[in-house]
């Protein structure tokens, strides 16, 4: 999809450069946009040649300085946009390279060091699976893991998709966490409710284990509802789900959508600066979720 304007503001309008840059910020618009497909012969001859009008050649004259503030605009704008552009062409490539180190810094992922006990992550921490042995249910330590710390002002969103659940059922729980891995607050697919869980140090689940002081309950609220305003659930088309989490870490709220689905406000109530960090509780043999977009 096109790229949004990118506005650079220059001490100078007179700067040597400033032609330059402005063909840059045109430039990295058309490469994070795919080209058109080739037009017949007879109206070819018609349509501007943007691709040769924007050689990539000036990228090697415009000045470091002047290039680096062009790409701090890009990266807060939008990063994944960013990542596009450092495939766009060798120049990019080489000249954006420490955006690449910067996006790894930033992904969201699961962490293997909190990783849940019968479990497993893969696909450079965007995939968890559960490997839960059924003969270790008794233990009470149901697969429990944890993500990427959140920052503690502003929003902080990610998608999540259901690439496995036992039965189709949506006996998958997404949602977040405190900091400690101790209790988690997420939506349960199965039954569209929301639930939260608690658990010892050393892994064993709790039951009843109580919130923090000052933090919310709302477990067994019901979240999940269709566009009628019904409750629902995921029950039986669960695999292949989106689910997208939302924490306003100002206004201390946690919401979801559903495969694209309208605004499902969840709980309220999360202290001010809390540190939450990503949560999911898988049960089934086999249920996989992966990450499907989500950066810091």
């Amino acid at each position: 999809m096109p790229m949004p304007p990118v506005e650079v503001k220059l001490t100078a309008l007179d700067h040597p450069a400033h032609l330059q840059a402005l063909r840059l910020i045109r430039l990295m618009e058309v490469c994070a946009t795919p080209p058109p497909p080739p037009a017949p012969p007879e109206v070819e001859a018609k349509q501007p040649l943007i691709w040769q009008e924007l050689p990539v050649g000036l990228l090697e004259l415009l000045p470091d300085e002047l290039f680096e503030t062009i790409v701090d605009h890009v990266v807060r704008m939008d990063l994944p946009q960013a990542l596009r552009l450092c495939q766009s062409c060798c120049v990019l490539r080489r000249r954006l390279a420490r955006v690449q180190v910067e996006a790894n810094a930033r992904r969201i992922q699961w962490l293997p060091q909190k990783a849940m006990v019968n479990g497993a992550v893969s696909e450079y921490g965007c995939t968890l699976t559960c490997s839960y042995e059924r003969g270790a249910k008794h233990d009470f330590r149901i697969p429990w893991a944890l993500g990427s710390e959140l920052p503690t002002v502003g929003k902080s969103s990610w998608l999540v998709r259901v690439e496995k659940s036992g039965g189709n059922n949506g006996a998958v729980v997404i949602g977040v966490s405190d900091w400690t891995g101790c209790h988690g607050w997420g939506l349960h697919l199965y039954t569209g409710l929301l639930v939260r869980r608690g658990r010892s140090t050393c892994g064993k689940y709790i039951p009843g284990l109580p919130p923090p002081p000052d933090w919310p309950d709302g477990d067994h609220t019901q979240i999940l509802t269709g566009d009628d305003g019904k409750p629902t659930n995921l029950d039986g088309r669960a695999d292949g789900a989106l689910i997208e989490v939302t924490i306003n870490h100002d206004a201390g709220e946690l919401a979801y959508t559903v495969n694209g689905g309208h605004y499902l406000h969840a709980l309220s109530g999360f202290p001010l600066g809390a540190r939450l960090c990503l949560w999911a509780r898988l049960v089934h043999e086999d249920d996989r979720v992966s990450l499907v977009r989500g950066w810091l």
